[in-house]
């Protein structure tokens, strides 16, 4: 059985191109742009990891990654960004968030991020 992943990110064709990556390397794979629908999907869906992005409508990633968190104290969250900086890094590591990756995304970062954080339980 594949490994559910949800993606979360308000920018179509950025959600659409990590989508396209994880759906090619086997896993099954959620996707929306609205961070309250995320939580919906999260809370009926198995979801063993949750990648979003860091500035959204509404609410936040470090916000969902809280919300998330209080849900469910394990679950595994990568942060996309373009905006990282140090306060962003320390704040995703005060949530619980397991990596924090900046955009432009390329496909092997993604997979190596991915596998490392399913597979190791990694923390930044």
């Amino acid at each position: 059985m594949a490994r559910k992943i949800l993606v979360v990110d308000d920018e179509k064709l950025v959600r659409w191109s990590i989508e396209t990556f994880l759906k090619s390397w086997g896993y099954e794979v959620y996707s929306v742009g609205d961070p309250r629908e995320a939580l919906e999907i999260f809370s009926k869906s198995g979801i063993e990891l949750v990648i979003t992005d860091l500035r959204m409508p509404g609410m936040s990633g470090i916000e969902l990654a809280k919300e998330i968190k209080s849900k469910n104290p394990k679950a595994k969250i990568i942060l996309v960004t373009g905006y990282n900086s140090p306060q962003v890094e320390k704040e995703a590591k005060e949530v619980g968030i397991s990596y924090a990756i900046s955009k432009p995304l390329k496909a092997e970062v993604i997979k190596n991020v991915v596998e490392e954080v399913l597979m190791g339980e990694k923390t930044q």
